[in-house]
């Protein structure tokens, strides 16, 4: 089936949405008390949810629901991280309902951006701009959580809650890296191809038809 047209406000609000929530995890470093950190990402949970589900929506319909429950590379690096992310709050019991909310706003998070992402990169029409820049905002991420882990084998700011902070940060860098992954391996550049082009399955048919066609021809 031929992909769809996504509107660009719609798509430029999921690469927002998902940049936000790459950056927040500053926040808990920069802000002064862990109550401030969980209080800002459950707070901005919900907006992120809707949009994700939204533009999900609009490509699949009802069917939104499959793409929610492939397990595959993204399911269990997204697994991995969601279980660091617990060990990181609630590895020593639950401080509080909002540090509990916190984790599972996480959860959820995963769970949609997963789901969203699985329906754009095998039903939405691309173009090589919306290639390039949905790339660039996943290594965007890649490099905040790098940094963060990075600044913070330097200090012991993080005291005895380092450890699993540091495994969080690299093994969300490593589920984000995914992503990159993904994408690359349909857009043409892991053969060095440099438009980005991510075509649908009429002229993916198409063009294996002119290769067979060309083989012939030649032989």
């Amino acid at each position: 089936m031929p992909r769809k047209e996504l509107p660009t406000w719609v798509f430029a609000l999921a690469v927002v949405i998902e940049l936000y929530t790459s950056t927040v995890i500053i926040f808990k470093t920069a802000l002064p008390d862990e109550e401030s950190y969980e209080l800002l990402s459950v707070i901005s949970g919900l907006p992120r949810y809707a949009v994700s589900i939204f533009a999900a929506f609009m490509l699949v319909g009802r069917d939104v629901w499959r793409y929610w429950l492939i397990v595959d590379n993204l399911c269990y690096l997204g697994l991995l991280s969601i279980a660091c992310y617990y060990f990181m709050l609630l590895g020593k019991g639950i401080p509080s309902v909002l540090t509990f909310l916190a984790w599972l706003n996480y959860v959820f998070l995963l769970f949609f951006f997963n789901g969203h992402f699985r329906i754009f990169l095998n039903k939405m029409k691309w173009t090589s701009r919306k290639v390039f820049l949905y790339k660039l905002s996943k290594i965007y991420g890649v490099l905040v959580y790098v940094g963060l882990g990075s600044m913070n084998t330097l200090d012991n700011t993080l005291g005895e809650d380092r450890d699993v902070y540091l495994l969080f940060v690299f093994t969300t860098a490593a589920y984000l890296s995914e992503f990159v992954n993904e994408i690359t391996g349909v857009d043409g550049t892991d053969q060095a191809r440099w438009h980005y082009e991510i075509e649908d399955e009429d002229e993916q048919n198409s063009s294996a038809d002119d290769k067979t066609v060309e083989l012939v021809t030649n032989s």
